[in-house]
């Protein structure tokens, strides 16, 4: 995997993250190809409530997390290079919090 497209929503404004879903893509010779056998979309618990203003933007609600790893789990894959996004700081940050180095 050469790149993923990232997207995270968070229990806060620059919060820790309570859902992380990734595309990877591959680029190879110009072309961009997804397989879509490989998305990634899952909820996270993070031990903290979720703020009435976070909840009105995803609609992620507590019950939601109920059973869900700790946003602590979360891994990027090995072989990410490239990371894409609307407002990829964020997402870059969020990730941060779960202990990613990126």
């Amino acid at each position: 995997m050469q790149a993923i497209i990232l997207d995270t929503e968070t229990h806060t404004l620059n919060g820790l993250p309570i859902e992380i879903a990734y595309a990877p893509i591959e680029i190879n010779a110009g072309k961009l190809t997804l397989d879509k056998s490989k998305l990634f979309d899952q909820l996270y618990q993070v031990g903290t409530p979720i703020s009435y203003a976070a909840m009105a933007v995803h609609h992620i609600l507590e019950s939601d997390l109920e059973n869900q790893p700790h946003y602590k789990t979360f891994k990027l894959p090995d072989t990410t290079t490239y990371i894409i996004g609307h407002n990829i700081d964020y997402d870059i940050a969020a990730i941060a919090r779960c202990g990613v180095d990126v």
